[in-house]
């Protein structure tokens, strides 16, 4: 009894010894830890750390400037015209080595030139180039030293285009500002090479051997003239004091102020950077009632690289101070923006430029990040000014946690290696035999955590909490926990890489927004020592006066008033205000000026709406935006227009892929067109998949014969029926039935088929993955456990593409897509077939403007309108707002990557949405019942389709009967039409 009183006491106290240990951040051997961060050899930080330790210089009085007549080629040309590129080299005060021609690399595959250096070493490179870009995203290059690549980021480097806008803004109907499109400027840039996100602090370095060199430039994408390329050695930069020092004897202004409107910059170069409405009386331009673009918004200027460029006019060249009237709303954090004056950086201190958070606008003087106020030399008359997103102070702490992220994923695929998938929990385990460093790992993992910690507070100049800090402290915590406790691994994996509170996930949490810097701007202020700048607050009186005033005439305010004027067409359009005033403003600029239909554009936040609507003879003329499935449902109570009957159907019909009619079709007619378009896809994570060496799937049965393996370490397949709702639509089911060949009805589709031997082999196989395969029962989010590697492959959809695009930067580059697995036929093709509708537009029978109501969905369906709405859209509003059209020829145009878009047409050509009947709804609810059965019951296949088909054929009979297709005796009055693969070109081709 003794013994054992004393093992509890032992234990007690070292329990307590941990939680004591974790209270407080520790403190760490950061030498050790730091330099190890960096495991692969591909990436630039750690090729460029392997450089330093083999003592390789940088600080060379080494520079040669490479005319384009010295560029060697075999495709592409050098053109006479060089595009002013003189006064571009004179103006920057660039070093020149021939400028009379300039190579145009808008069709040419690569140029190399040969480099001759005294001094094996790491050099610079920088290049002149000028954009003639078509599309919307960056060009991109690849830079080879003698054939090879020498670190991952050197194969994709980014080019920016500087994108323009007009400064005074269009206003919608109602007064309110509407967001530019914008532009690529074309003009002159010179550019250090640097990596595409722009988080290392400098240039990217490449090493050259001593002796001839040479070095390829590869055009990756894009249309761009290419001027002379630098190659030198590092230049530092001066001090603060230095640069004073340079301009000593220059005044400094006393009596200067130049308001610049920061949502009015000479240019960006990046569409990502929107401009937003703050309604304060202090944010200029101020309207009581109407929204004015009256700043840059934070939440879409906060990516690193991404930068805003102003034109300041001085009277007298001298020093002058910048203030940047600001909001910053990331909690108890520090953003960061760089100064280029007149496009270089000034000084060492303008790179790092500290603004602190605060959640009410405030005047911010430029300073370095110890807080000394800077102020930069201007000439007389006009200056560039640019301020650029630089996330680099927290790349080491990104890299941090990225490796920690890494290696604790892998580190929890070893322990399933050795466990198996499900761990005994009366067994005890000996971790530390079978992985020998287990406990110095894991304390390394942690103390490279709590560096990062360090590192962060010191950075921000604060130790007040945030998600950031209280995440880093909990992971490390565990860590902690576990090296000393290695054998509790097993029994309690959830919190180290799978669970939703463990290690891996606190750190996926915080790593994407570990680089956001956002920042939103009012005003710029270019003024001299002693001018007296506007305050940023308002008057809390005026204030008060201001909030009354809009409340009253918000009760008068036209734009309440949703009713449609008797000239104009009224369209309902069930999508957010942002994609509504877009349309209305292309309506207004080009439908209305081409063929004077007046049109009234609503929003409508619930398509119920509709039937209400309906049901009081109050619909619109059209309706866009609703799901694809919902025009049927009007068109058996007589509701729509055939669009069959409208002059040149045929010719707009051909736009779509037949399949996407399916669900438009009843009896003879069709009665809507399809307006957006959804996929079924497979998405892949390219870098686990390549760790346990498992191969993209093509068909199910390559997913059957590959989940043994990925189980094996804890990971697993996500289909469409994972999803945590109980109901199982079309969408999830439907696949599976049309690709084995299965049928729903009867040929007169009169009953129900569900015993169809085809049927009966797709519900089998889609139960039998749950049942057999173990796939998982419900994921409550596939992109989350996709990011965080627990389901590393699966099924998703367009709204999955676009997240992973823009909200997953910590997995780039290291996912991608290909069409849906299928079964496999006869003819070896494999059937992929999947439900795709998204949305659909629809014409009311009721309407008085029929024929205007069709010229404007053939107008807004045309290639060219599609089009261009979907680069409006990016343009104006940012690269997320990706426009899924269903005009195919307008979708193969679109500027997306060229391998995804490929994967989405090819798997385009599969689509069939389901046919619709009257008693539809029953037959997707039972279907969904019938899965629901076997997989959470058990009960017999056979057994829960013959219960479900005779509620379906009820169902079926009564609507039928409803609709005048048989009468009470179950005699057929008139035969119902149901379009298949095989005969639905009978609806939509002549």
């Amino acid at each position: 009894m003794k013994k054992i009183l004393a093992i509890v006491m032992m234990t007690l106290i070292s329990l307590t010894i941990v939680s004591c240990k974790k209270s407080e951040p520790r403190t760490v051997d950061r030498e050790t830890n730091v330099k190890n961060v960096n495991s692969s050899d591909s990436d630039y930080t750690s090729t460029l750390n392997k450089w330093r330790e083999e003592k390789l210089r940088d600080d060379f009085d080494y520079s040669e400037v490479i005319s384009p007549l010295n560029f060697n080629y075999t495709t592409g040309e050098l053109l006479s015209d060089n595009k002013k590129y003189d006064e571009f080299i004179t103006k920057y005060d660039l070093d020149k080595d021939n400028t009379s021609h300039i190579f145009d690399f808008s069709n040419a595959d690569e140029i190399t030139i040969n480099i001759n250096v005294e001094e094996e070493g790491l050099y610079t490179l920088a290049l002149d180039y000028f954009s003639v870009n078509k599309t919307i995203r960056d060009m991109e290059i690849a830079v080879y030293v003698n054939d090879s690549v020498q670190y991952f980021e050197a194969g994709q480097l980014a080019l920016k285009s500087n994108w323009v806008a007009s400064n005074t803004f269009n206003v919608d109907r109602y007064g309110n500002d509407i967001m530019p499109n914008a532009k690529i400027e074309e003009m002159w840039v010179h550019t250090e090479i640097r990596d595409t996100q722009r988080v290392q602090k400098e240039a990217l370095k490449f090493h050259l051997l001593s002796g001839d060199n040479t070095i390829k430039v590869k055009r990756l994408r894009g249309e761009f003239y290419l001027g002379q390329i630098y190659v030198y050695g590092k230049k530092q930069l001066l001090t603060y004091d230095e640069y004073l020092n340079k301009y000593q004897g220059q005044q400094t202004i006393t009596e200067f102020l130049q308001v610049i409107e920061a949502e009015n910059p000479l240019y960006k170069n990046d569409l990502s950077v929107r401009y937003g409405t703050d309604r304060a009386t202090t944010v200029t331009p101020f309207a009581l009632m109407e929204n004015k673009l009256n700043m840059v918004d934070g939440a879409a200027y906060d990516t690193s690289g991404h930068s805003l460029t102003y034109n300041v006019d001085v009277l007298e060249a001298g020093f002058y101070y910048i203030t940047v009237k600001a909001k910053q709303g990331k909690s108890n954090t520090r953003v960061f923006r760089t100064l280029y004056v007149n496009g270089f950086v000034p000084f060492e201190e303008a790179k790092e430029i500290p603004f602190d958070y605060s959640s009410k606008w405030k005047n911010v003087t430029l300073e370095s990040s110890e807080g000394k106020e800077l102020k930069v030399y201007l000439n007389k008359g006009i200056n560039e000014i640019t301020l650029e997103v630089n996330s680099s102070p927290l790349l080491e702490i990104y890299e941090t946690i990225d490796y920690v992220m890494k290696n604790v994923n892998e580190l929890g695929l070893d322990i399933k290696k050795l466990t198996g998938n499900n761990v005994d929990p009366n067994r005890d385990w000996e971790i530390e035999k079978n992985i020998p460093n287990i406990k110095e790992d894991l304390e390394r993992y942690a103390n490279l955590l709590y560096v990062a910690y360090e590192d962060f507070v010191n950075i921000n100049k604060t130790k007040k909490t945030s998600e950031i800090t209280v995440n880093l402290l909990r992971a490390a915590e565990t860590l902690d926990y576990f090296a000393a406790n290695p054998n509790r691994i097993p029994k309690e994996i959830n919190r180290l890489s799978v669970g939703n509170n463990s290690v891996l996930q606190k750190l996926g949490l915080i790593l994407p927004i570990i680089l956001e810097q956002p920042l939103s701007m009012d005003k710029i202020f270019v003024h001299g020592e002693d001018s007296k700048l506007p305050g940023p607050g308002g008057n809390f009186f005026n204030n008060i006066w201001v909030g009354i005033r809009r409340f009253f005439l918000s009760f008068f305010d036209k734009k309440y008033n949703d009713k449609a004027e008797d000239d104009e067409l009224e369209v309902w359009v069930n999508r957010s205000r942002q994609y509504v005033n877009l349309m209305q403003q292309m309506v207004d600029d080009t439908f209305t000026k081409d063929t004077g239909i007046k049109v009234k554009i609503s929003i409508m936040p619930n398509e119920d709406k509709l039937i209400l609507a309906t049901s009081s003879d109050t619909q619109p003329d059209v309706a866009l935006g609703v799901a694809g499935w919902r025009p049927y449902d009007f068109a058996v109570r007589n509701a729509l227009v055939d669009l069959r009957e409208m002059p040149g159907f045929f010719d707009v019909a051909e736009r779509f892929k037949e399949g996407a009619f399916a669900q438009l079709i009843y009896q003879d007619g069709v009665y809507g067109l399809p307006e957006t378009q959804n996929f079924s896809l497979l998405f892949y994570r390219k870098d686990i998949l390549d760790n346990i060496g498992v191969e993209i799937p093509n068909t199910w049965q390559d997913v059957i014969d590959l989940l043994p393996e990925i189980q094996r370490y804890g990971l697993n397949f996500y289909n469409l029926l994972s999803t945590s709702s109980a109901f199982k639509a079309y969408l999830t089911t439907m696949p599976f039935i049309n690709q084995f060949g299965g049928r729903l009805y009867s040929d007169d589709i009169l009953k129900s088929n569900l015993t169809d031997s085809n049927t009966i082999k797709a519900i089998d196989f889609m139960t039998e993955l749950y049942t057999i395969y173990s796939l998982p029962l419900e994921v409550g989010s596939f992109y989350n456990q996709f990011r965080y590697g627990n389901l590393p492959l699966g099924i998703g959809d367009f709204g999955m593409y676009v997240q992973l695009l823009h909200a997953a930067p910590e997995i780039a580059g290291l996912w991608d897509i290909a069409p849906m697995p299928g079964v496999l036929r006869e003819d070896g093709t494999v059937d992929r077939t999947y439900d795709g509708s998204a949305t659909s537009g629809m014409i009311f029978k009721n309407s008085d403007k029929v024929d205007e109501g069709w010229k404007f969905l053939d107008w807004w369906t045309s290639k060219d309108v599609q089009l261009n709405y979907a680069e409006n859209l990016i343009t104006s509003l940012g690269s997320e707002y990706m426009w899924n059209t269903s005009n195919v020829l307008a979708f193969e145009e679109m500027t997306w990557d060229d391998n995804h878009k490929e994967a989405f047409l090819d798997q385009w050509e599969w689509i069939f949405d389901t046919p619709k009947t009257p008693a539809s709804y029953m037959m997707e609810r039972e279907l969904s019942n019938i899965w629901n059965k076997i997989v959470y019951d058990g009960e017999n296949t056979r057994i829960a389709i013959s219960d479900s088909a005779i509620l379906i054929d009820k169902e079926i009979t009564k609507k039928m009967i409803e609709f005048k297709f048989i009468n009470n005796r179950g005699e057929v009055l008139k035969n119902f039409r149901f379009p298949t693969k095989e005969t639905i070109h009978e609806w939509v081709r002549p």
